[in-house]
């Protein structure tokens, strides 16, 4: 019985945050767009804003003729490979992480360097699709 009241105390308390995430939310998104009209009601800095534009365009423009180069173009193609190796090496980690949790019911790993590190867990609310 008291472990259903907890998990009902639970529940109630992650819909209560739940909520309070999308009222920030909407709180920031209207301080945001306040702040952001400030600068679009200013000429000067309205201005300013069109110059910079078009130097980034410019800057742009002359970024994507390096880019074109083959060799240039080899190592945008290997940094792509690397940080795709990465992310599944990351991820692989995490699932054995997991999986040692469980096994273990340890949250401290013993690392390749003797150094103890805390496994950290993470999570979050997504909408089903």
């Amino acid at each position: 019985m008291a472990e259903l009241n907890e998990l009902m105390t639970l529940e109630q308390m992650i819909k209560g945050y739940m909520g309070d995430l999308v009222r920030i939310q909407e709180k920031i998104k209207t301080q945001k767009e306040m702040f952001k009209q400030s600068f679009e009601q200013d000429k000067d800095y309205s201005k300013a804003e069109e110059e910079a534009k078009e130097l980034i365009r410019k800057k742009t423009e002359q970024k994507q003729r390096i880019v074109k180069t083959d060799a240039v173009s080899a190592v945008q193609m290997k940094i792509d490979e690397l940080q795709t190796e990465l992310k599944e090496a990351r991820q692989s980690l995490s699932d054995y992480l997991n999986r040692y949790i469980l096994l273990t019911q340890k949250s401290e790993f013993l690392g390749p360097d003797g150094e103890a590190y805390q496994i950290v867990r993470s999570a979050k609310l997504v909408k089903k699709k």
